[in-house]
């Protein structure tokens, strides 16, 4: 239950972060061809743009991450 508690608290965050990624989704997953030049604007707007939303989202969910880890360590003992 008190992992629920927590999965409830970053699913908000990590869903608007997933929906804010997936326009770049095409240029640097699994299905961008090899190359370093190709996509290399969508790569530099990722870099510029997103890093602040990567470490917004850290920033909201890291407190409640440590808490799931801590529970899950107790679970496994």
């Amino acid at each position: 239950k008190d992992i629920e508690e927590q999965v409830a608290h970053i699913k908000e965050p990590v869903e608007k972060f997933l929906a804010a990624v997936l326009k770049y989704e095409p240029s640097l997953g699994a299905s961008d061809k090899e190359g370093n030049h190709r996509h290399i604007l969508r790569k530099l707007q990722w870099y510029i743009f997103m890093s602040k939303k990567v470490l917004g989202l850290r920033k909201k969910i890291e407190s409640h991450m440590r808490i799931i880890d801590t529970l899950m360590q107790r679970l496994t003992v």
